[in-house]
């Protein structure tokens, strides 16, 4: 898989140099055979797969998006600020909180059984319904049926393993199909963290192929 387009400079390689090059150059020697069995995995499935890998204390996390013609697009975000938030909610909430107000994603904080507790919605547009309205509510009220299953069942073994998990889904906002992606992280007792990223049409400012 050789980089086509790239519209910003990467982690490790800038826009000059890394047109033409390899995918796998774009990032650590350590991670080669994982970028090669993903990349392997979206062409075969036409189905999303992310990873998240830390260059120069910065996070960064990689989905790999099936295109046609087996074609693939990756989507480079530095979510190091939403990393850094996870890792304060042991120490101190309130300074976690004020680190996530200012995230441009969508972030909720969720029961065990799928209820939610928080909303931070930079855009309403990317909600179902307005904030005031999901607070207090179960997914299974709010999300179609199939979504809320998938979300549920995965926030359920979040806490059982207390290992984070990603799902991809859409909905129908507005007349218009979108898609995203949620990482799902265990916090505090019975509770998770939902980061949402919607992966729709990549923007400028964070698509890298």
């Amino acid at each position: 898989g050789v980089v086509s387009y790239m519209n910003r400079e990467g982690p490790l390689v800038d826009v000059t140099n890394g047109v033409g090059l390899d995918a796998l150059e774009h990032f650590p020697k350590s991670l080669h055979p994982l970028v090669r069995r993903l990349l392997a995995e979206a062409r075969e499935t036409h189905e999303l797969r992310a990873f998240d890998f830390r260059v120069d204390a910065h996070t960064y996390r990689v989905r790999i998006v099936p295109s046609e013609a087996r074609a693939l697009t990756l989507v480079a975000s530095d979510v190091t600020e939403i990393s850094d938030a996870l890792a304060l909610l042991g120490e101190s909430e309130a300074r976690a909180e004020a680190i996530l107000a200012a995230m441009p994603d969508l972030v909720f904080r969720m029961t065990e059984d799928g209820a939610f507790l928080d909303v931070h919605a930079p855009q309403s547009s990317d909600l179902l319904l307005p904030p005031s309205e999901i607070s207090g509510r179960k997914a299974s009220e709010i999300l179609p049926p199939d979504v809320a299953n998938m979300v549920e069942t995965a926030i359920k073994r979040v806490v059982e393993n207390a290992t984070a998990e990603v799902v991809t889904y859409d909905l129908d906002l507005q007349g218009t199909t979108s898609s995203f992606e949620a990482r799902i992280v265990p916090i505090g007792k019975n509770q998770v963290l939902a980061i949402c990223l919607l992966y729709t049409s990549p923007s400028p400012r964070d698509r890298t192929r």
